[in-house]
């Protein structure tokens, strides 16, 4: 289940999955009844039990996507970013505008056929290339200047 909250970055900057337990209990369960497994929102076409790595990078896809945009405003402007990648591969225009590399491969990992998305090892390799050529600065939003004490009155 790739999403935000099941990733962890460790003391040393290393990304890690997690909620792997619950996700494999909620497998079996589901395997037998014809559900789906994972979180609407993040599922690939696909979806199901029997979804692999294809289905994986879909879901990457969208996180990144998350992480290219500045913070949503409500959840409902996030739905409709992710709905918008996942419908119809569209992107937001400063993701088109500022960093067509990776809207590209956005794109690429977010098609509808998973054997059309590349694979997790490529995708690894292209975001490498692509971090080397400094496309990627953090979204840093300043801090207000303090506003000053007023002056005191001397009546």
């Amino acid at each position: 289940d790739v999403k935000p909250q099941n990733l962890f970055v460790t003391h040393d900057d290393v990304l890690k999955i997690g909620d792997f337990g619950l996700a494999r209990q909620a497998s079996d369960r589901l395997e037998g009844e014809g559900g789906k497994v994972g979180t609407p929102a993040y599922c690939a076409p696909e979806g199901g039990a029997s979804a692999g790595a294809p289905a994986d990078v879909f879901s990457a896809a969208l996180v990144i996507l998350e992480l290219l945009c500045p913070p949503f405003g409500t959840s409902m402007e996030r739905a409709g970013a992710l709905e918008a990648l996942r419908q119809r591969q569209a992107l937001p225009e400063h993701v088109d505008r500022d960093l067509p590399e990776h809207a590209g491969l956005l794109r690429r990992m977010a098609r509808g056929e998973p054997g059309l998305r590349p694979s997790a090892e490529e995708v690894h390799a292209e975001l490498k290339r692509l971090g080397k050529g400094g496309g990627l600065s953090p979204i840093q939003e300043a801090a207000p200047d303090p506003v000053p004490p007023p002056d005191p009155v001397i009546a």
